[in-house]
């Protein structure tokens, strides 16, 4: 039980951080949006049961390795589906160092460790605010577009 919570916080901490990022600096459409929460998903998830059971003897060291592919893979995949060169790849680095460095800082103070039922209703009340507020955009978007 504790590997799931594990990686459902792990989850929800790059979710929260990476796909305001994302949205941020591209606002294009709904399917793009649609593509960050996959990738980050299947990317975050990937990677953790990787470096839990996988890796867990070199842990650094495949840490720094996978987060330069997860990079390189967000990057592609926002270019090839989105169409989205250079930018896609800056996107993808701002947003994997952010959640990198956060990830890092709560792994240092031991923050999921010490409040993990905490942690998850921060992050979980989060990720259902910021989820909202991007519904609340694109249904507005949709109602201006139609108005015009």
């Amino acid at each position: 039980m504790e590997v799931y919570f594990s990686l459902i916080l792990a989850l929800l901490l790059t979710l929260v951080l990476e796909v305001p990022f994302y949205f941020i600096f591209n606002k294009k459409s709904l399917s793009y949006l649609l593509t960050v929460y996959s990738m980050n998903i299947v990317l975050n998830l990937a990677m953790n049961v990787l470096l839990m059971f996988v890796f867990k003897d070199y842990y650094v060291a495949s840490l720094i390795i996978m987060e330069i592919l997860v990079f390189l893979s967000e990057g592609f995949i926002i270019f090839w589906f989105k169409n989205i060169r250079f930018k896609g790849f800056l996107i993808s680095i701002g947003a994997n160092s952010i959640s990198l460095g956060i990830g890092l800082l709560f792994n240092q103070f031991h923050l999921f460790t010490i409040f993990p039922s905490g942690m998850l209703i921060i992050l979980l009340s989060i990720f259902i605010v910021e989820f909202t507020l991007v519904i609340f955009y694109f249904v507005k978007e949709f109602k201006k577009k139609g108005r015009n």
